[in-house]
């Protein structure tokens, strides 16, 4: 609970919408009090782990299949309850007590009932896991004095900005392979980020094995039918609201990641439509996510390391070293010149940082200096006048209460103590 409770605070008390976790019933039971609006989601991939320990006397290399197809394949709660029920028949498993007790906890893994909470794409907590990974590959010294964690930890997230750089670079510096002559896949390539696009551009290759024929449609609101030309040809239904230009679609793809869905592109192209609704471009996939400006509680402006500026000077310089790099590899008497003049140039650029850390250093010191100084003359101009008060007050007749609560008066703290 306090952990959960200083995370909040550290977030300026934003929540998330959807949390994943393992199997502890100690942090389920923390989740439903202090998230009771929030999206449990169980990772699947540490479900899956917990069957494999639970079922391996029941053969669970051949029930695995199975077990994962009703997981993610049912589109519709009723699909759900009949692979379940088909599961324990095939397998013989009505009396297994952990399938009975993971049955109750359904709403929480099986994906039919997911698709209508937004998580990014995520199914399980390999973001926390892919984040301990990385900070792992930096401490892993054992035991370390504060002043070490606080140079590693610098120096995990330079690394980490760097790689964001590069990202960056390669997606304002590159154009990516365009699959179709549909202007919306050329306008999804502006506004999304490389990676991103790419994932876009699944779903419009996946239009091609689509067929879309119309159910209904009367008045304002049309219902339409997908399904695959060849496969398992699965049916979604869309529907269509002609005076808002929205789309849902019963897979529930852009409510769960954000991305539109193969159906739903597939329609909007039946229709023609030159661009997207702009609501379908969601601003955390879009390279715009890191151009906004962010305050912390405090409001003070916290510093954007995916500038525009920044991302230029990146641009340039790799350019430049790009082309050192080229021409310096042709041979050793090259190849020896460019790597003393570089190994020169680092070394200069290191003292010229260390040096400019000093100065903004000792531009701090002096202004705290300065402050410090203000203020005790403020505090001698007030003295007279303080003393002209007191004297003032001393002559009051004090109220029945107050010689009380000046005793009192000190400011308390209170502490809170988290258990290990």
């Amino acid at each position: 609970m306090w952990l959960f409770t200083t995370f909040f605070e550290a977030m300026g008390g934003k929540k998330p919408k959807s949390i994943f976790t393992d199997q502890s019933a100690a942090i389920s039971s923390v989740v439903d009090t202090v998230l009771p609006e929030a999206h449990h989601g169980l990772c699947l991939w540490h479900l899956c782990q917990n069957a494999a320990k639970n079922l391996s006397n029941n053969g669970y290399k051949t029930f695995a299949p199975q077990f994962k197809a009703c997981i993610y394949n049912p589109e519709i709660v009723e699909e759900f309850e009949q692979s379940w029920d088909k599961l324990f028949e095939d397998n013989g498993l009505r009396g297994n007590e952990w399938l009975q007790r993971t049955y109750k906890l359904r709403k929480k893994w099986a994906q039919v009932y997911s698709h209508a909470h937004f998580c990014a794409g995520m199914t399980t907590s390999q973001r926390s896991e892919s984040i301990n990974k990385f900070l792992k590959d930096y401490f892993n010294h054992g035991r370390i004095v504060l002043r070490e964690f606080v140079s590693l930890y610098s120096r995990a997230m330079d690394n980490r900005r760097e790689k964001e750089r590069e990202a960056e670079h390669l997606t304002q510096q590159t154009t990516p392979n365009f699959i179709c002559n549909w202007s919306v896949e050329r306008e999804a390539a502006k506004k999304y980020t490389k990676k991103i696009f790419y994932w876009f551009q699944e779903c419009i290759k996946q239009t091609i094995d689509l067929s879309l024929e119309l159910e209904n449609g009367d008045g304002t609101i049309r219902t339409y039918r997908a399904k695959e030309i060849e496969g398992r040809k699965r049916i979604c239904t869309l529907t269509y609201n002609h005076l808002e230009q929205t789309v849902s679609c019963t897979c529930k793809k852009f409510e769960f990641d954000g991305i539109l869905c193969s159906h739903a592109l597939k329609l909007f192209r039946h229709l023609e439509f030159k661009s997207l609704p702009p609501e379908y471009y969601l601003k955390r996939w879009t390279r715009a996510a890191t151009y906004e400006v962010i305050c912390d509680p405090m409001g003070e402006i916290i510093p954007n390391d995916n500038d525009p500026m920044l991302t230029a000077h990146y641009s340039e310089l790799s350019h430049i070293s790009q082309r050192i790099v080229s021409k310096g590899s042709r041979c050793i008497d090259v190849f020896s010149l460019s790597k003393s003049l570089l190994v020169e140039v680092e070394a200069k650029i290191d003292t010229f940082i260390a040096s400019d850390e000093d100065v903004n250093k000792s531009i701090r010191i002096d202004t705290h200096h300065k402050s410090v100084s203000n203020m005790q003359q403020e505090a001698q101009l007030r003295e007279p006048t303080k003393r002209r008060l007191k004297g003032q007050s001393s002559k009051r007749i004090k109220g029945p209460l107050e010689s009380k609560s000046r005793k009192n008066n000190s400011p308390k703290v209170i502490g809170m103590q988290a258990m290990s």
